[in-house]
């Protein structure tokens, strides 16, 4: 009888599967930029801040992704449009501010530009390839009175390559690398933009808000952070070899 309830609690231990989240850090220098109305806090104009040091961080939770819809060994394209998955944040620290892509303020009109995806690229062409990009953008259209179009949002992307150094170990999203760009094998950018802009037609464009900044990447780290969590199927099973293990202890002191 022993060997029987030890075998049920053996069969209904539960195993525990991982939720794992990917986070990541970089930071680099701004090359050029162009800022409508100071977003940014460096003052308007062209070409305000270069030089300066920036920072970022981005997760994505490998539970929440989508499948990859590349197909191929050694190339990972993960990516989901228009929806509201949220399975990655990226976000840019500038001047003392964070400028999180996926928050922009502004009320959702037209939930269908808004883009998650990592690219991962192993070896191809010489290159291994990691990337982060995050979209969130709102349009509207109006036709009374004249077609106008608007546009509201920020889109932003951290990416590195490198030609020597394995960076990246194929297309799977769980991914564990620390990267610094050493000018000659390796590159890193990051792209940030913020539109308020109004297209009204016969007259063209107008911006209330608008900028954009180009960085050049020093270095970029990316953790695994595995969260373990029991299984729901095996925590039922487990529930039902209870049961049972209390039924066998009836039975036995019955006889």
């Amino acid at each position: 009888m022993k060997k029987l309830v030890l075998a049920a609690m053996m069969a209904t231990t539960p195993v525990i599967a991982q939720a794992v989240v990917i986070e990541g850090s970089f930071s680099g220098s701004i090359h050029d930029s162009y800022d409508y109305n100071n977003i940014f806090g460096y003052g308007a104009g062209h070409d305000q801040g270069v030089g300066q040091t920036i920072t970022g961080t981005f997760r994505y939770d490998t539970g929440l992704a989508p499948q990859d819809r590349n197909g191929h060994s050694r190339v990972g394209h993960y990516a989901t449009y228009g929806n509201d998955a949220e399975w990655l944040r990226l976000t840019f620290n500038i001047n003392g501010n964070d400028f999180n892509i996926s928050s922009n303020g502004i009320q959702s009109r037209y939930d269908g530009y808004d883009l998650q995806q990592v690219y991962l690229r192993d070896d191809i062409y010489n290159q291994d390839v990691f990337g982060i990009y995050e979209r969130d953008y709102d349009h509207a259209f109006t036709y009374g009175g004249g077609f106008t179009n608007e546009f509201y949002g920020t889109y932003g992307n951290a990416w590195v390559a490198d030609s020597l150094n394995d960076i990246v170990d194929g297309d799977g999203l769980i991914q564990s690398f620390e990267w610094l760009n050493d000018n000659i094998t390796a590159y890193g950018s990051a792209f940030l933009s913020w539109q308020e802009k109004e297209y009204v037609a016969g007259k063209g464009f107008t911006y209330y808000e608008s900028a954009w900044m180009g960085v050049v990447l020093k270095e970029m780290t990316v953790i695994v952070n595995p969260t373990d969590i029991p299984d729901p199927q095996n925590m039922g099973l487990m529930g039902l070899g209870l049961i049972g293990m209390i039924m066998l202890r009836r039975r036995q002191q019955q006889k």
